[in-house]
């Protein structure tokens, strides 16, 4: 019923059963084995391009650094968070060729097996496709991103507004907690609000100003949230009308790479 009113299912507790560590550093440490026994000591430094949730652009990191950040948090030379996310690390292809426990173990915990298995689900209408037929890729998909309980108002780690071509299952598998030290949250707190006071300004030139600014947006800004690992913002199929009506009011309020606010929408 939940399927066919387009609603989301939550299920807890999917990864509880499995006897595997779904730790980063773990994780990365059999990977490099892996591939030093499979291809070539030189191969085993595991760079990859991680997005820069700030500038907008991607950099390259050791795929260790980058876990060891996670872990422990970095910031910006004026002390302002660094959020690095990477999106579909690893390919869904070498995930199961070089993770292949963690891949057999994390396919058979997904819910709804009739519905979500991805080689054998009966409801599945990908696997029902023909053989030489050209099929989406059925992941497994990997996010990884930086974050802290405050939310920044520059450079969060978010994933875009999109919509999905098919149904999709995510799961939390690991959560860290980055603990800002009270000199780097001092500053971090004196950096929001001077941004949040440059908003106010640059919208008041660029239009009326009388122009409200969604100010319990921004004032909710300083309040503590639960500290859960991840949020997820979930919109009913009929709801897309509202939501592109809702753009093309707010685009003024979004803010590109450069830190300047958008001067039109397209929806």
């Amino acid at each position: 019923m939940h399927w066919i009113k387009g609603e989301p299912v939550i299920v807890h507790n999917v990864l509880d059963t499995s006897c595997l560590s779904w730790d980063p550093m773990i994780m990365v440490r059999g990977l490099r084995e892996r591939m030093i026994s499979t291809v070539s000591k030189g191969c085993a430094q595991l760079e990859v391009m991680a997005m820069d949730c700030l500038a907008w652009c991607e950099t390259v990191v050791n795929i260790h650094q980058f876990f060891k950040w996670y872990s422990e948090g970095q910031c910006y030379g004026n002390m302002w968070p660094k959020m690095l996310k990477l999106k579909d690390w690893l390919p869904s292809n070498l995930f199961e060729e070089l993770l292949s426990c963690h891949f057999v173990e994390f396919i058979t915990a997904l819910p709804f097996q009739e519905c979500s298995n991805p080689n054998c689900g009966f409801l599945n209408l990908a696997v029902k496709l023909p053989k030489k037929s050209l099929k989406p890729d059925m992941g497994p998909k990997t996010y990884v991103a930086y974050g802290i309980n405050k939310e920044l108002g520059r450079g969060d780690s978010v994933t875009k507004l999109h919509c999905d071509m098919s149904d999709a299952v995510n799961v939390l598998i690991h959560t860290a907690e980055v603990v800002l030290s009270p000199g780097s949250l001092t500053k971090f707190e004196d950096l929001k609000n001077k941004h949040i006071e440059q908003d106010k300004r640059e919208l008041k030139e660029l239009f009326d100003a009388s122009l409200e600014y969604n100010k319990a947006e921004k004032e909710s800004r300083g309040h503590d949230l639960e500290k859960n690992g991840v949020l997820w913002d979930i919109f009913h199929r009929q709801d897309v009308p509202l939501l592109q009506q809702y753009l093309l009011k707010h685009y003024n309020e979004f803010i590109d790479v450069h830190c300047a606010h958008a001067r039109q929408a397209f929806t």
